[in-house]
């Protein structure tokens, strides 16, 4: 007995597998689903599976034996999909809405700030710049190459050996 507490017109069919020459159908009611193959008993009417074919199952339901009235019995079948699309017939589809291209997007590189050194361990040199065209370098620095070197410093006059030549004297301390 399948589905005992449901009335088999009330079942769905959902899909139809072919086992060999056996045929199997599934057939749900809410969120309860049963497997039924041919010569099944279905429904509280205890309506028997007499075909399964390829897009539909067929009951059959005998007549109250009970009833004065002797009625025939009677066939009832369920369409797999009768609202089926076939695909041999073209269809008027609507139009899909025209889609819209959505570039990617790239979030700026990151700036780090430049960081301060402490009070006492030097100080961060500040950031150089290209000399003027035509100005020299500073001294001590070396030319950029393809250019021309800079013209070396004046001599300074050096003391001959054993001449008395004064030390340089410190400025005296300031006052607070």
């Amino acid at each position: 007995m399948v589905a005992p507490g449901n009335s088999y017109t009330d079942l769905k069919l959902v899909g139809i597998v072919a086992q060999g020459t056996q045929r199997k159908v599934l057939m749900v009611i809410g969120r309860e689903g049963w497997i039924i193959k041919r010569g099944d008993c279905v429904g509280k009417e205890k309506a028997v599976v007499k075909d399964i074919g390829d897009g539909h199952i067929t009951f059959l339901v005998d007549a109250d034996t009970a009833a004065a009235n002797q009625r025939p019995p009677e066939e009832y079948s369920v369409q797999l999909n009768p609202k089926q699309l076939s695909l041999n017939e073209p269809t008027d589809l609507p139009t899909p809405a025209p889609r819209t291209v959505i570039a990617p997007v790239v979030p700026p590189p990151a700036v780090l700030p430049q960081r301060t050194a402490p009070a006492g361990q030097g100080s961060a040199a500040p950031p150089t710049q290209a000399p003027a065209p035509g100005t020299p370098p500073p001294a001590g620095t070396p030319a950029p190459p393809g250019t021309a070197p800079a013209p070396a410093a004046p001599a300074q006059a050096v003391p001959a050996a054993g001449s008395a030549v004064a030390p340089p004297v410190a400025a005296p301390p300031k006052k607070r």
